[in-house]
Protein backbone atom coordinates (compact mmCIF):
# COMPACT_ATOMS: atom_id res chain seq x y z
CA UNK A 1 0.00 0.00 0.00
CA UNK A 2 1.09 3.53 -0.91
CA UNK A 3 1.89 5.62 2.34
CA UNK A 4 -0.67 8.33 3.95
CA UNK A 5 1.91 11.08 2.87
CA UNK A 6 2.02 10.33 -0.63
CA UNK A 7 -1.82 9.82 -1.43
CA UNK A 8 -3.10 13.25 0.93
CA UNK A 9 -0.50 15.15 -1.35
CA UNK A 10 -2.83 14.30 -4.32
CA UNK A 11 -5.92 14.92 -2.50
CA UNK A 12 -5.06 18.39 -1.26
CA UNK A 13 -3.44 19.43 -4.22
CA UNK A 14 -7.00 18.23 -6.79
CA UNK A 15 -9.19 19.11 -4.14
CA UNK A 16 -7.56 22.73 -3.99
CA UNK A 17 -6.88 23.09 -7.46
CA UNK A 18 -10.75 22.26 -8.69
CA UNK A 19 -11.80 25.17 -6.73
CA UNK A 20 -9.63 27.63 -8.04
CA UNK A 21 -10.51 26.44 -11.38
CA UNK A 22 -14.35 26.80 -10.77
CA UNK A 23 -13.77 30.09 -9.51
CA UNK A 24 -11.12 31.10 -12.70
CA UNK A 25 -13.99 29.14 -14.61
CA UNK A 26 -17.06 31.59 -13.21
CA UNK A 27 -15.00 34.38 -13.42
CA UNK A 28 -13.83 33.95 -16.83
CA UNK A 29 -16.83 31.91 -18.34
CA UNK A 30 -15.13 29.22 -19.80
CA UNK A 31 -16.04 25.67 -20.24
CA UNK A 32 -12.20 24.40 -20.30
CA UNK A 33 -12.21 25.55 -16.58
CA UNK A 34 -15.26 23.73 -15.72
CA UNK A 35 -13.95 20.60 -17.13
CA UNK A 36 -10.81 21.01 -15.35
CA UNK A 37 -12.60 21.60 -11.90
CA UNK A 38 -14.79 18.84 -12.25
CA UNK A 39 -12.30 16.22 -13.26
CA UNK A 40 -10.20 17.37 -10.52
CA UNK A 41 -13.08 16.97 -8.06
CA UNK A 42 -13.93 13.68 -8.85
CA UNK A 43 -9.93 12.65 -8.78
CA UNK A 44 -9.43 14.53 -5.34
CA UNK A 45 -12.29 13.05 -3.66
CA UNK A 46 -11.34 9.65 -4.81
CA UNK A 47 -7.32 10.28 -3.58
CA UNK A 48 -9.21 11.76 -0.03
CA UNK A 49 -10.77 8.13 0.31
CA UNK A 50 -7.62 6.52 -0.20
CA UNK A 51 -5.59 9.02 2.31
CA UNK A 52 -8.62 7.93 4.62
CA UNK A 53 -7.75 4.48 4.05
CA UNK A 54 -3.98 4.71 4.42
CA UNK A 55 -4.39 6.78 7.25
CA UNK A 56 -5.83 4.26 9.07
CA UNK A 57 -3.01 2.19 8.69
CA UNK A 58 -0.69 4.90 9.29
CA UNK A 59 -2.15 5.36 12.64
CA UNK A 60 -1.57 1.79 13.55
CA UNK A 61 1.87 1.90 12.50
CA UNK A 62 2.83 4.85 14.45
CA UNK A 63 1.05 4.22 17.18
CA UNK A 64 0.99 7.95 18.35
CA UNK A 65 0.74 8.99 22.52
CA UNK A 66 -0.58 12.07 24.48
CA UNK A 67 -1.18 15.12 23.04
CA UNK A 68 0.42 13.35 19.65
CA UNK A 69 -2.41 11.31 19.60
CA UNK A 70 -5.04 14.31 19.94
CA UNK A 71 -3.73 15.82 17.24
CA UNK A 72 -3.71 13.02 14.78
CA UNK A 73 -7.13 12.31 15.99
CA UNK A 74 -8.08 16.05 15.16
CA UNK A 75 -6.35 15.58 11.97
CA UNK A 76 -8.64 12.84 11.59
CA UNK A 77 -11.83 13.95 12.20
CA UNK A 78 -11.03 17.30 10.18
CA UNK A 79 -10.43 14.40 7.43
CA UNK A 80 -13.92 12.92 8.23
CA UNK A 81 -15.27 16.64 6.83
CA UNK A 82 -13.62 16.70 3.89
CA UNK A 83 -15.12 12.99 2.95
CA UNK A 84 -18.30 14.46 4.37
CA UNK A 85 -18.32 17.72 1.38
CA UNK A 86 -16.03 16.29 -1.04
CA UNK A 87 -17.43 13.15 -1.94
CA UNK A 88 -20.65 13.77 -2.60
CA UNK A 89 -20.07 17.38 -4.03
CA UNK A 90 -18.14 15.40 -7.02
CA UNK A 91 -20.91 12.51 -6.85
CA UNK A 92 -23.40 15.64 -6.99
CA UNK A 93 -21.20 16.92 -10.42
CA UNK A 94 -21.40 14.19 -12.05
CA UNK A 95 -24.81 13.33 -12.03
CA UNK A 96 -25.03 17.17 -13.17
CA UNK A 97 -23.15 16.71 -16.46
CA UNK A 98 -20.25 18.04 -15.01
CA UNK A 99 -21.46 21.66 -14.00
CA UNK A 100 -22.03 22.67 -10.76
CA UNK A 101 -25.88 21.49 -10.18
CA UNK A 102 -28.57 24.38 -10.87
CA UNK A 103 -30.74 23.50 -8.26
CA UNK A 104 -29.95 23.96 -4.70
CA UNK A 105 -26.84 25.53 -5.64
CA UNK A 106 -26.53 27.39 -2.33
CA UNK A 107 -25.79 23.96 -0.59
CA UNK A 108 -23.63 22.97 -3.32
CA UNK A 109 -21.11 25.69 -2.84
CA UNK A 110 -21.38 25.31 0.85
CA UNK A 111 -20.16 21.79 0.49
CA UNK A 112 -17.27 23.28 -1.35
CA UNK A 113 -16.62 26.00 1.01
CA UNK A 114 -16.26 24.20 3.93
CA UNK A 115 -14.80 20.89 2.17
CA UNK A 116 -12.10 23.72 1.14
CA UNK A 117 -11.46 24.85 4.61
CA UNK A 118 -11.85 21.44 5.87
CA UNK A 119 -8.59 20.24 3.74
CA UNK A 120 -6.51 23.30 4.54
CA UNK A 121 -7.10 22.55 8.49
CA UNK A 122 -6.24 18.88 7.96
CA UNK A 123 -3.10 19.50 5.97
CA UNK A 124 -2.08 21.88 8.66
CA UNK A 125 -2.60 19.05 11.23
CA UNK A 126 -1.29 16.33 9.69
CA UNK A 127 1.94 18.75 8.93
CA UNK A 128 1.85 19.49 12.62
CA UNK A 129 1.46 15.77 13.85
CA UNK A 130 4.51 14.99 11.60
CA UNK A 131 6.93 17.94 12.40
CA UNK A 132 6.29 19.18 15.03
CA UNK A 133 5.23 15.94 17.25
CA UNK A 134 7.21 13.15 14.94
CA UNK A 135 4.20 10.98 14.43
CA UNK A 136 5.02 8.63 11.76
CA UNK A 137 8.85 9.43 11.33
CA UNK A 138 11.44 6.97 12.09
CA UNK A 139 14.22 7.25 14.70
CA UNK A 140 16.44 4.96 13.70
Amino acid sequence: MLPHTVIVDFAVALLLTSVITDLMGRLAEEDEFRIVATWTLVFGATAAILAAISGYAAFDDAAPTGLAEAVVINHRNAGWVVLSCCVPAAAWRLAAGGRPPARFAPLYWALIAIGTGAVVVTAYLGGNAVFRHGVGVLNG
